[in-house]
């Protein structure tokens, strides 16, 4: 009796032994076999670092280039004073209501010329100077031809290249000027005589109603034009008689 129950005991402890192993190999894999999984969405998980493709962002690779961020001293970015040169052809009234009154006054070529308060060099009418006929300003006491405020401004001398084509800190070459919109190149010959300047480049603006005014640029070097280069608005007094009908 004694033995069928040491059986019985022995067979029993084996059932649970063999139920506990089948338990535990039904659990899944050890740790060492087992996948990670990633943790959330798994489009926001970064596995490796890609290369970002500058076509799909937008983001140029190029280097930025020097050359477009300093300033353009070319013809392209010179401009005209348009507001001195549609001068030419103005009234006394309108000169002296824009540059305020008379400082100054000499006689050049026959001609009478006034220089204003604010203007940009003499303003030349072709009024012949008489000395008899003279007044004087009360104020400055400056003499001066007088003149009527229905005269046309036929000159402007004594312009300097700044007031015509902005700052001009260094120089200008007679081929960048012959560039400007608006500028036809007539030609440079030497000097010495209308000016002391051993040169003189001539142009034409198209914005004047005669091709007989010239734009007369004078200066010291062939092909340079700098802040000592002086700018005359000029029409030969015989073209503006055979415009008069004299």
């Amino acid at each position: 009796m004694k033995h069928i129950t040491a059986v019985a005991i022995c067979l029993a402890v084996i059932l649970v032994l063999t139920a506990c192993a089948g338990a535990g190999q039904k659990a899944g894999p050890s740790s060492s076999a087992r996948k990670t999984e990633p943790v959330g969405n798994a489009s926001n998980v970064i596995t490796e670092t890609e290369p970002v493709n500058p076509i799909e962002t937008g983001v140029s690779t190029e280097p930025v280039s020097t050359e477009t961020q300093t300033e353009d001293n070319t013809a392209d970015s010179l401009k005209l004073n348009t507001d001195l040169l549609d001068e030419y052809k103005m009234t006394f009234a309108e000169l002296t209501e824009k540059h305020g009154k008379i400082v100054d006054y000499t006689q050049i070529e026959g001609g009478s010329f006034y220089r204003f308060e604010n203007g940009y060099g003499y303003y030349g009418f072709d009024i012949p100077a008489n000395t008899s006929l003279f007044v004087t300003d009360p104020e400055s006491g400056l003499e001066y031809m007088p003149i009527e405020d229905d005269e046309l401004c036929r000159w402007i001398f004594m312009i300097e290249p700044e007031s015509l084509f902005g700052a001009v800190n260094d120089t200008l070459s007679v081929e960048e000027l012959s560039g400007i919109d608006g500028l036809t190149y007539i030609g440079t010959n030497p000097d010495g005589i209308a000016s002391a300047k051993a040169f003189c480049s001539q142009f034409h603006y198209q914005g004047w109603d005669s091709d007989k005014v010239t734009l007369d640029i004078y200066h010291d070097d062939e092909d340079v034009i700098d802040p000592t280069s002086e700018i005359r608005i000029y029409i030969h007094p015989l073209n503006i008689a055979a415009e008069n009908g004299d």
